[in-house]
């Protein structure tokens, strides 16, 4: 009887414990939603503008860089060649590392697998690299269904992304760590594997949510103030990436490879209201995110126990404003399976 009673105390605790571990995460990145939309400005009437007229929070987003630089590591490879998808069961973690010329990220990565399904929760810490301030950035939750045939492996996945941080003020501006809004994610990734050599690709379709955002300018030296209310809603993005590799060393892999991505125009609509509640102003404008990227890629990869390492140097043309630039990018990935 003692032995009955203590298997149900168990089980009640661990189910109220899942319970509340759930119910804060939830409560948690609800309050973090909620004031990743309010800001507080001094002298700076036209931050937001910037954002909505600037295709870099798009074009260098994280998760928009998981999908369109996609490339398999070779203890990816080794997992997927050894994986029995009706046998996949379990708990894991990974961490990784992402550097590009506008972030320096740190996530954490939880997933739950069974059979042919994976679900992850992505945790992203951006440090943020030439910039004084860190942030925790857009979490992403996502579902894949993993296909395993021969030598092909694929994965089709659906995310959704949301913020949960405040925008930061500098001086010339506001920079975001994310979207700001609430995105879908549909992908695909394929990989086709053959000893020393491999093909893979990836196709992607991000559509935005409405967004919105609140301001309160605080003039100096007075005790009026303005809100500025913006609702917005970015552009969306098609990407397609075609890329191959060859092996000359057990632990070295050589990648080369193009793609191209297309972001559709951006629009918001400004609202402004005296200190007093009065409106002002209300304007519908258009924005300037909507840019065509294409690039040549090449890189390396290498595995360091459970880690894999990849550096990419690609020479991007992005179209945007009528103006073409033409530089080098520098793409640091690392990450480590935990469990």
């Amino acid at each position: 009887m003692y032995d009955i009673i203590c298997y149900f105390c168990r089980r009640f605790y661990l189910t109220m414990t899942k319970k509340i571990v759930f119910t804060a995460l939830i409560s948690i990145f609800a309050i973090c939603n909620y004031f990743a939309q309010q800001s507080t400005v001094y002298r700076m009437p036209y931050g937001y503008e910037t954002l909505f007229n600037s295709h870099s929070s798009v074009l260098y987003n994280q998760y928009t860089y998981d999908n369109y630089f996609f490339s398999p590591g070779i203890n990816y490879l080794d997992k997927i060649d050894e994986i029995d998808l009706e046998t996949n069961q379990g708990f894991g973690i990974n961490t990784d590392i992402l550097i590009n010329s506008r972030s320096l990220l740190f996530r954490l990565t939880p997933s739950w697998h069974y059979k042919n399904l994976d679900f992850s929760l992505t945790i992203p810490y951006d440090f943020v690299i030439f910039n004084t301030f860190n942030k925790f950035t857009d979490i992403q939750i996502k579902a894949s269904y993993n296909l395993k045939k021969s030598k092909s492996y694929n994965t089709t996945s659906l995310s959704f992304t949301f913020p949960t941080h405040n925008d930061e003020h500098v001086l010339f501006g506001i920079h975001s760590n994310g979207t700001g809004s609430n995105d879908f994610i549909l992908s695909n990734n394929y990989v086709f594997t053959n000893n020393n050599y491999g093909f893979y690709g990836t196709a992607m379709i991000r559509h935005s949510l409405s967004g919105r955002k609140s301001m309160i300018i605080n003039y100096e030296n007075t005790n009026e103030t303005e809100k500025w209310i913006y609702r917005f809603q970015n552009g969306n993005l098609f990407a397609l990436q075609l890329n191959a590799y060859i092996a000359p060393l057990k632990k070295l892999h050589i990648h080369f490879g193009l793609g191209a991505m297309y972001n559709t125009r951006n629009s918001y609509t400004k609202v402004i209201y005296a200190w007093k509640g009065n409106l002002l102003k209300s304007d519908n404008i258009k924005g300037n995110q909507d840019f065509f990227y294409s690039d040549l890629r090449l890189g390396v990869s290498t595995k360091i126990k459970k880690a894999d390492i990849s550096v990419f140097v690609t020479s991007p043309n992005v179209n945007n404003f009528s103006i073409n630039s033409y530089n080098l990018d520098l793409i640091i990935k690392a990450s480590w399976q935990i469990f």
